[in-house]
C-alpha cells in the first residue's frame, strides 16, 4: 500500500483519550492543509520520500493551485 501513489497513510490511536483524539485530529487537519497549500507536512515519518523530486513536484503543483485559488 505504501508504494501506491494514491494512498496516504494516516495516524491511528492505540490509546484513546480525549486529548489524543483531539490532537490526532488537529495534527491530521494541519498536515492536510499544509499539503493543500503545497507545503511539506510537519510530521513526515519517511523523510527520504519528502525529498524526492516527484513528491516535491506534486507539492509545487498543489502550491500553484492554492495560490491561484487564493489570488
Amino acid at each position: 500500500l505504501l508504494q501506491m501513489e494514491n494512498v496516504i497513510a494516516t495516524p491511528h490511536g492505540i490509546v484513546w483519550t480525549e486529548e489524543l483524539f483531539r490532537d490526532n485530529g488537529l495534527i491530521s487537519c494541519r498536515n492536510i492543509l499544509a499539503i493543500f497549500r503545497g507545503d511539506e507536512p510537519q510530521n513526515v515519518v519517511n523523510r527520504q520520500v519528502a525529498g524526492q523530486p516527484g513528491f516535491q513536484a506534486k507539492l509545487g503543483n498543489l502550491r500553484d493551485r492554492w495560490q491561484a485559488f487564493n489570488g
